[in-house]
């Protein structure tokens, strides 16, 4: 999983890595663990980083345009046409920190008028202390993280909605991975992503923004 991804960032953001800011990045994501629940309970500046990057290559690769911000606020401006937006990435380590960190992105993204989108990878609170999940097959293993992901959502969007109000948040993605152990065969990787709108009623600008994302980024996968 964490190839695919590496290969995702340097063929969608800048292969040679010439961009010193994209460079800088890529040396902090070759850091911590070689799985991402196994540093759980301290600082993650590296797999942190590559989820930045990741979601930064997935808009990319949709065909949109993608750039990079400096602190303090978001993480990326991501252009839909002349529409431009924030997004803010969140690893989230435990379910106890979402609605504060939610509501931290939620500030962040203030710094544009048009507001934007808060983007959680939620893989370990999902797997705990777990190396890997168990499935009967490849299509199961897809339907039981898809079913672990929209429940955790479901059960946290009071909380992101409620953390989130004062802020220029519209959106909500979730993201998870994890390896599937499946009866007879080899390990294989699975993900899956979600999304909520954190505003009453359909929001327009969130409309735009998964009528974007649908055929590529919001499809769930398996890697073999």
């Amino acid at each position: 999983m964490d190839i695919w991804q590496m290969a995702a960032i340097a063929r969608y953001l800048d292969l040679p890595f010439t961009n010193p800011e994209i460079k800088s990045k890529v040396a902090t994501l070759l850091k911590d663990a070689a799985l991402p629940n196994l540093d759980r309970d301290r600082q993650t500046p590296g797999r942190d980083t590559q989820f930045e990057l990741f979601l930064a290559s997935t808009w990319t690769m949709a065909g949109h345009p993608c750039h990079m911000m400096p602190p303090p606020g978001a993480d990326f401006a991501l252009q839909l046409g002349a529409y431009v937006f924030g997004m803010e990435a969140k690893r989230i380590k435990s379910l106890e920190s979402l609605a504060k960190r939610s509501g931290k992105a939620a500030q962040q993204l203030r710094s544009f008028p048009a507001g934007g989108l808060i983007a959680t990878d939620l893989t370990v609170p999902i797997l705990g202390s777990r190396q890997f999940l168990t499935a009967t097959s490849g299509t199961a293993a897809i339907r039981d993280l898809e079913r672990r992901l929209c429940l955790l959502m479901r059960t946290s969007l009071g909380k992101v909605r409620a953390a989130a109000k004062g802020g220029a948040a519209f959106g909500w993605i979730g993201y998870c991975q994890s390896l599937y152990m499946i009866p007879g065969q080899a390990l294989i990787c699975a993900y899956q992503w979600k999304n909520f709108n954190l505003q009453s009623g359909e929001d327009p600008r969130w409309l735009q923004v998964v009528k974007a994302f649908d055929d590529l980024v919001l499809t769930p996968g398996r890697l073999a």
